[in-house]
């Protein structure tokens, strides 16, 4: 039996969210409930399922772009991110980014129940309205496991309103519990994407070959209701078997709408209620086979005359069952505070109306053949660097801090996998390699010498060692490489000081390379009184700040920017041009 613990649909989402993300990301403070549950998990050194702690970062609530989520699962790392719904258009346009991209995050959207039905995504991305607190971690759940096969992202709706914050007694799953469920082999498929790397495990589950998202979600979604005993359907039908007068609900209000039609059907109302968790994928014919066959109208919660034609799960609604009268809810139903007497108005006026959306970045460090000249003098210094230059589809910064999450998180896990070798090897020499590579796996100049040592014969040969294959498949990531990302100039790609404090303050091991125009810098200390270039960063508690010159001498070059990788912490270097 699994214990009862306090959360709200936010914090409730989030737990789900750090057992099966590497990174997460939060674009408004109206999470700040949730990531101080899971700041609280990293202290206590929670780890995910995958062994690691999840990495978590904010962004500006304004941007609402969640760039270093985009960075961090273009370089392979499992993700989630948490935004509050400004606007239905903007959730279209994030959410589709993603989807064409083929990255399968779960995002977390804060809407109200009348937004989510503008939301317009491609047909394989789900979507799932938790109404009730155990809805969302259950939701979260099936989002998370739904992807490691999907390859699509999984929209999750929360309630956006204050009532939403209300804690409620739920059953939160351990890891053990969700390891019922959790599908190593397909899921670790989607981190291996990105991580090149194999995975044993002695768990048989079954491979969904060829299936699609909604085989997918009705699989996992069974699997759900028979582990955790729960009952839950993409829809439910409630109320009087000759129904005339449907209501179609999801979200919060359900409940209540439920209670009303129970007490008006018992009194002999025509009146039944569609309870719709899954809003996407969308069954028609499911939805068809729920109405009674005596339905004449019905009526979509919260949505108006003047919002249903602009609504896209209004069209799907009305095309699944185009004889029925489709009215406007006048009441408002999804909007303004429901209750029962209020819903059994509505129903009155509803009854007597007659009209009613790869790994490519690696090669070569770069995302962008445009990125700016300057970035070569960086790139000609060695190749013992990564430089994330110039995105053209996000904040640079932003994006690269992603990527250096996910980095990290990749080679924590390959070296996790040299000490494993190391210690469980009967072959003395390999045991004697792996130890001599620890040793200097942060040495560039000697961790190459003894990388090639350790692959050397019996690791390079063995095909029937999985933790021998895995290294094999991440040899880039074991090579030590210091990690650079270009903050931007002005022209290619313009300074964002707003990003590059954000980064400073992430307090990741982050190195920053940006660009000032000496003729543009000074106009601006004109009206800031600054000196520096850098003065903002170098008055920033735990940040090494450096300048470098065009007419600078390479080698005093190359010792700055040393000087900065081997700082542990942000560093920022900006050259005068």
């Amino acid at each position: 039996m699994v214990e009862k613990t306090l959360l709200n649909q936010r914090t409730a989402a989030a737990s789900i969210a750090y057992k099966f993300s590497d990174v997460i990301e939060f674009d408004s403070p109206f999470f700040a409930d949730a990531r101080a549950e899971l700041e609280n998990k990293a202290e206590l050194a929670e780890v995910n399922l995958f062994g690691q702690q999840t990495k978590l970062f904010s962004c500006e609530q304004t941007e609402n772009t969640l760039g270093v989520l985009f960075g961090a699962m273009k370089a392979g790392a499992v993700a989630s991110g948490f935004l509050k719904d400004t606007g239905a258009l903007n959730v279209n346009k994030l959410v589709g980014k993603f989807a064409a991209n083929d990255l399968p995050a779960v995002f977390y959207v804060a809407a109200e129940d009348a937004a989510v039905c503008g939301y317009e995504f491609a047909p394989e991305v789900a979507v799932a309205y938790a109404a009730n607190v155990q809805e969302a971690i259950d939701f979260s759940v099936l989002a998370h496991l739904t992807i490691g096969k999907s390859y699509k992202p999984f929209v999750v709706c929360l309630n956006s309103k204050k009532e939403a914050g209300k804690r409620e007694a739920v059953e939160l799953p351990d890891n053990k519990e969700i390891n019922k469920l959790f599908d190593v082999v397909a899921f670790c498929g989607t981190r291996a994407r990105g991580l090149k790397r194999g995975i044993s495990c002695d768990i048989e589950v079954p491979v969904l070959l060829d299936a699609q998202t909604p085989e997918i979600v009705s699989y996992y979604l069974n699997e759900i209701n028979e582990k955790f005993g729960r009952s839950y359907k993409p829809a439910e039908y409630v109320g009087a078997d000759d129904a005339e007068n449907v209501f179609v609900s999801f979200g919060a209000q359900t409940s209540v709408i439920e209670e009303a039609v129970l007490k008006l059907s018992a009194a002999g109302e025509k009146v039944g209620l569609i309870k719709i968790k899954l809003l996407a994928p969308f069954c028609a014919e499911s939805f068809r086979n729920l109405l009674p066959k005596t339905a004449k109208q019905t009526l979509l919660v919260g949505q108006s005359a003047g919002s249903c034609p602009k609504n896209a799960f209004f069209r799907t609604l009305k095309a699944a069952a185009p004889e029925l009268v489709w009215v406007d809810d006048a009441y408002a139903l999804g909007t303004n505070t429901c209750t029962t007497d209020y819903v059994c108005k509505a129903y009155a006026a509803f009854a007597g109306k007659a009209e009613p959306c790869d790994n490519k970045y690696w090669n070569g460090c770069l995302d962008s053949e445009n990125y700016a000249n300057d970035v070569r003098k960086l790139l000609e210094l060695g190749e013992n660097r990564w430089v994330v230059a110039n995105s053209l589809s996000e904040n640079n910064v932003d994006f690269g801090l992603g990527m250096l999450a996910a980095w990290e998180q990749r080679r924590d896990w390959i070296l996790n996998e040299v000490l494993f070798l190391a210690d469980n090897t009967v072959i003395p020499s390999v045991s004697a390699r792996g130890y001599e590579y620890l040793d200097v796996k942060d040495d560039t100049e000697k961790c190459d010498g003894a990388l090639l040592a350790l692959l050397d014969d019996h690791v390079r040969d063995d095909t029937h060692c999985s933790t021998c294959t895995n290294i094999r498949s991440s040899i880039e990531f074991l090579h030590k490489k210091y990690f650079w990302i270009y903050a931007g100039d002005s022209r290619d790609c313009p300074l964002d000081w707003k990003a590059i404090d954000r980064a400073l303050a992430s307090g990741e091991n982050v190195n920053l390379f940006a660009v000032q125009d000496r003729t543009i810098y000074k106009k601006a200390a004109e009206h800031t009184g600054n000196l520096d270039a850098f003065f903002a960063c170098n008055q920033a508690k735990g940040v090494c700040a450096k300048t470098i010159t065009l007419d600078m001498d390479k080698e005093k070059v190359e010792s700055l920017l040393h000087q900065a990788e081997l700082y542990e912490g942000p560093s920022i270097v900006v050259l005068f041009a």
